[in-house]
């Protein structure tokens, strides 16, 4: 659907953009005779086509609705007077209530992503809470290994100086470094499991940073 704005205040950019996020929607035309009007220059940044002429606004450019924002009733009356047999006028009383019922779309839309937000940091920040014990546990195990490592490179060194009495001795040292590495690699795995957890909470915390500049502006 192709369609056409005449008056180009600051209505019409938001009309513009109201109906720029709607699929099968084009604005086609902006008309006004003060080039410097806001969705004039609007206009000319993006590359859409202007005039001055309702006359060539109506019938060069291949429009199906024209958008009167100007509320003359003189400017409607001539945009009717310019109108194909194809094309329908919307008047600026009209513009005014569709552009209300879009924005306070919008407005609901964007209540609701902020709630859904809110929740999903706070489920990250209780996520995160539950975190921190078991960091601060992974960090004294991990600590423990250190010395149950030094225990065992001790009690191997003394298990050899007493020869075959200490065999038995070597034999639990030995099993005992094996729970040690399996302690060990569990830990690693906690600790990778940590991480991206830890990463995915701060993703979460940018994203509701992005959202809420997004939404504020």
């Amino acid at each position: 659907m192709r369609y056409g704005i005449v008056g180009a205040g600051k209505g019409a950019l938001a009309i513009i953009w109201a109906f720029e996020n709607i699929e099968g929607y084009e604005v086609a035309v902006i008309c006004d005779v003060d080039p410097d009007a806001p969705a004039m220059l609007y206009a000319k940044k993006n590359e859409i086509p202007t005039t001055s002429d309702l006359a060539v606004a109506c019938r060069d450019h291949d429009i199906d609705i024209v958008f009167e924002l100007t509320g003359s009733a003189r400017v409607a009356e001539q945009v009717r007077n310019h109108l194909q047999p194809n094309q329908e006028l919307v008047p600026a009383s009209l513009a005014k209530v569709i552009w209300d019922l879009i924005d306070a779309h919008d407005r609901a839309t964007r209540e609701r992503s902020k709630s859904i937000l809110h929740r999903l940091v706070d489920v990250s920040k209780k996520i995160s809470a539950v975190m921190e014990p078991i960091t601060r546990s992974e960090r004294s195990i991990a600590k423990l290994l250190s010395q149950s490592n030094i225990i065992t490179i001790n009690a191997s060194i003394e298990a050899a100086r007493l020869g075959h009495t200490g065999r038995a001795f070597a034999v639990i040292i030995g099993r005992l470094r094996e729970l040690t590495q399996q302690v060990s690699t569990s830990l690693d795995l906690i600790g990778q499991s940590s991480e991206t957890v830890q990463g995915l909470i701060e993703n979460v915390r940018e994203i509701e940073r992005d959202v809420d500049t997004q939404l504020e502006g």
